[in-house]
């Protein structure tokens, strides 16, 4: 009689994302290749997450132990951790002060940031960064959730003059 050991596969951050299970025979090989753009023997292929490329698939869920042409008797385990790595962007600061000054800040999904206040100027106040025709200004520290390269637009307000009278 032979064993069949049902292999889980779940994400490694522990998100309710699963996988799928598959039944392999006990000593049986159950993956080739399981690197990126490499051919995925057995094993399910995860499409890319927000802000994150699939590495491969691990035996635990806090290391990038990589699963190659292994096997069950070889690694003895039953689930499969994915393992992903956050990928890097670039948000751009437009300053906005007639000439269209722009610096970048790389960072990375899922990281946390901090975008620093610019210095107010004669006559105008600095009033924050916003993404373009928004209403509310963007968040300028926290954890970097957006997906793609972000471009903000210092926005100022006119310094009202004050009357005094005699």
């Amino acid at each position: 009689k032979t064993q069949t050991i049902e292999v889980r596969f779940v994400d490694a951050e522990h998100s309710a994302a699963n996988y799928g299970v598959m039944s392999v025979p006990y000593g049986e090989t159950y993956g080739n290749g399981v690197r990126p753009n490499a051919t995925q023997t057995g094993l399910p292929v995860v499409a890319e997450v927000d802000g994150k490329t699939f590495d491969g698939w691990s035996t635990e869920s806090d290391n990038a132990l990589i699963v190659t042409n292994t096997t069950l008797a070889d690694l003895n385990v039953a689930t499969l951790y994915a393992h992903f790595t956050a990928k890097n962007y670039i948000i751009y600061l437009h300053e906005n002060l007639g000439v269209d000054k722009v610096s970048t800040m790389p960072v990375t999904f899922g990281a946390d940031y901090s975008i620093e206040a610019l210095a107010n100027v004669a006559g105008y106040d600095f009033a924050g960064w916003y993404e373009q025709n928004a209403e509310a200004p963007y968040a300028t520290s926290g954890r970097y959730a957006v997906a793609d390269d972000l471009h903000l637009y210092a926005r100022w307000d006119a310094v009202k003059g004050i009357d005094v009278a005699f």
